[in-house]
């Protein structure tokens, strides 16, 4: 089978096209594809893709899409499937048994996915971000490895690593169990990334990096999810030289109850902030309630902040406190202040 020579179109909706790829507007030229060892009969299925090239509207161009599928009574497989652009690789294999479509909970399914993206292929998804982003950002191949093994009733992630050589590491896995079951479904999911050179990312405000912010480099992030039922569970914790950062929070989808607690110890702000006289900071704050929509009058909620320490030139404030609650739309707090800069009582309430 050889088709050559072909372009096609998909437009939806009214807004114009962004700027690189933009999956509302696909028009795609120059579609050559050659397939060959076709065979369909029953569950007896092969096809062998010998070519596959093309060139999108963004810019994008697949130079090269190669591999193979084919099943039988038991088995559905895709030992390889090399994609190929100018700029980036992925390889993709899978193999899953028709059991799976049966009864899902019993069959199996494995699939690895290595990725090698370019620069030029990243910022055909970065849309209309800043130019200053665009040019920032490091001219290095984005490196993403993943695998996941098991079926509806437990799903593993074996292995999830995403790598910008120079700019970070990031490390996960974890495991789900009953997946479609939105009342019984259990997991667990980790991740662990160290930074480097993360200054590019100040370009997203659109101006180039110039100093005024930085990212330090050398910050470890440990971050976990856990899952059961509509409860959700998740915490993390960021560590820069010194200082740390823990966030804790909770949700059950089901009534909306949340809680979420933030401890900031000793963070130094100086290292995000060079050019500016800001320096330590350490907080806690609090809050959890009922009702995502805060303009409900069925929703409330508690707030609870102490600021500890922040020293900010050769001032330093401590021992600042403030309460909130939401209760019947109606919000009302209470600040009080007890230090060398400021010694104060307020109440106020919002309606």
């Amino acid at each position: 089978f050889l088709l050559s020579g072909t372009s096609a179109s998909y437009d939806t909706g009214t807004a114009q096209p962004i700027e690189g790829f933009d999956a509302s507007h696909i028009a795609v030229r120059d579609v050559r594809i050659a397939l060959d060892s076709l065979l369909y009969k029953g569950r007896d299925m092969n096809a062998v893709i010998r070519e596959f090239t093309m060139n999108e509207r963004s810019g994008l161009s697949v130079v090269s899409l190669t591999g193979r599928a084919y099943s039988n009574d038991s088995i559905f497989s895709v030992p390889g499937l090399k994609l190929k652009t100018p700029h980036s690789e992925i390889d993709l294999s899978a193999h899953t048994y028709w059991e799976l479509v049966n009864i899902p909970t019993t069959g199996r399914l494995s699939a690895n996915l290595n990725a090698y993206i370019g620069k030029e292929d990243v910022m055909l998804f970065a849309g209309g971000l800043p130019d200053s982003f665009k040019e920032a950002y490091p001219f290095r191949p984005l490196v993403i490895r993943a695998g996941t093994d098991g079926n509806l009733k437990q799903m593993q992630i074996s292995r999830f690593t995403v790598d910008l050589p120079g700019a970070f590491a990031l490390e996960g896995g974890g495991m789900i169990e009953n997946l479609a079951d939105s009342l019984t479904r259990t997991g667990t999911i980790g991740l662990k990334m160290t930074t480097q050179n993360l200054n590019f990312l100040t370009a997203l405000s659109g101006e180039a990096p110039n100093g005024t912010i930085v990212v330090p480099d050398s910050m470890n992030l440990v971050a976990k999810v856990d899952i059961k039922g509509p409860e959700y569970k998740a915490g993390l914790r960021l560590k820069e030289g010194k200082g740390a950062m823990d966030v804790n929070a909770a949700l059950n989808t089901s009534t909306e109850v949340y809680k979420a607690d933030l401890k900031i110890d000793n963070l130094q702000l100086h290292n995000f902030l060079p050019k500016d006289s800001i320096y330590e900071l350490s907080l806690s704050a609090a809050a959890n309630g009922r009702g995502l929509d805060v303009m409900s009058y069925h929703s409330f909620a508690k707030l609870n902040l102490s600021l500890d320490q922040l020293h900010y030139a050769k001032y330093h404030l401590s021992n600042l406190n403030l309460t909130g609650d939401l209760k019947g739309a109606l919000v009302t707090a209470h600040l009080t202040s007890d230090n060398a800069l400021l010694k104060m009582t307020t109440d106020a309430e919002y309606n």
